[in-house]
């Protein structure tokens, strides 16, 4: 048996969130998922679409599941897999929609624990980027700079950007609808999530504090303000 965190982890897969355990009893998950969620309040915005538990029983998952709910606040909700997951980027451009600020945060907390917690490794870039350069990745890009206009980031996993984006951002580019972009200010010339396609609103100049999170909500593309 595994020591510590070990025992739960929360992995991003196949565009789901997915919740593992390891542990001999349903008290001791408890207190696992207790220990990993409770210092954590960033992924308590996140919704769990799975849990394998391969030593529990199904009554068990369904009290571990109450207890995410009840207990911790966190969401649960299966998810169907998406048959369209290869598909190419839909065509039609959509503007999208910033949605009411949630309680302020620090962009470097939240980036270390997505990218914690994620399945991709994650390329760190820490300089300003200019018009012109173009950054592709396998997993997930972190940049320690501003992204200005001209500018292209390109990962199958999330992006994350310590500072003001203003360039072209595509996350999840081959089809993973659960990847974020992340940053002090999304002011993107064009944003890709899965296979959406969204722009930044056109009276977009508002002074923002904090972090804003890119995310796909109801099969569009939504800014969640902290």
């Amino acid at each position: 048996m595994q020591k510590g965190a070990e025992l739960v982890k929360l992995k991003s897969q196949n565009s789901q969130f997915i919740l593992y355990v390891n542990c001999n009893s349903f008290d001791e998950a408890v207190k696992s998922i207790d220990k990993k969620f409770s210092n954590k309040k960033e992924l308590k915005k996140i919704t769990v679409n799975k849990i394998e538990a391969p030593t529990m029983s199904g009554e068990e998952v369904d009290k571990i599941i109450e207890y995410l709910q009840d207990k911790l606040g966190i969401k649960y909700k299966e998810k169907k897999e998406d048959k369209r997951i290869n598909e190419e980027p839909q065509e039609s451009l959509q503007e999208i929609k910033n949605v009411k600020p949630e309680k302020l945060t620090d962009v470097d907390s939240i980036s270390s624990q997505i990218t914690e917690e994620s399945e991709y490794r994650t390329k760190i870039i820490k300089n300003n980027l200019r018009s012109g350069v173009s950054i592709n990745y396998d997993g997930n890009i972190l940049v320690i700079g501003d992204v200005n206009a001209g500018a292209e980031l390109v990962a199958t996993g999330n992006i994350i950007v310590i500072g003001v984006l203003r360039g072209f951002a595509n996350a999840g580019v081959k089809g993973d609808r659960s990847a974020m972009v992340i940053s002090n200010k999304i002011n993107a010339t064009q944003l890709r999530i899965g296979q959406l396609i969204a722009i930044p609103p056109k009276d977009d100049d508002r002074k923002t504090s904090g972090v804003q999170i890119a995310s796909i909500q109801n099969n569009k593309i939504e800014i969640q303000q902290y």
